[in-house]
């Protein structure tokens, strides 16, 4: 919803739904493939996880990272030097919110056609 949601006028797949399935659909399948290749090289952030529990996760990546800890990772937005030509600009600037995926649940019944061709949407 989100690339539905936000005016991304550079990136041309991002105006049509079978453009943006399809874009989806083959970043699946390649992260499927490369973690059968690398199982231990694709680390995945569960955005609802993250957002319930930030410190807990935010400790994990950077382990995985092999990074060290600190307390400011969650405190990012209060830096003053940041710097993004995205549509996060405004996020970056806020504390992590609570997301949640049944927030864009009332729109799934609009897609019902992609659902049926792309067993992840489901």
């Amino acid at each position: 919803m989100s690339i539905l949601k936000n005016n991304l006028p550079a990136i041309p797949w991002a105006h049509n739904l079978d453009h943006i399935f399809k874009y989806f659909d083959n970043y699946y399948e390649t992260i499927k493939r490369y973690k059968k290749i690398f199982p231990d090289f694709i680390y995945e952030v569960d955005l609802e996880k993250l957002s319930t529990n930030p410190k807990i996760e935010s400790q994990k990546l950077m382990k995985f990272c092999d990074l060290q800890w600190d307390e400011k990772c969650l405190k990012f937005y209060t830096r003053k030097d940041l710097i993004s030509r995205t549509t996060s600009n405004m996020q970056i600037r806020k504390a992590i919110y609570k997301h949640s995926k049944q927030s864009n649940m009332h729109y799934k019944k609009f897609f019902g056609k992609y659902g049926k061709k792309y067993h992840w949407f489901n």
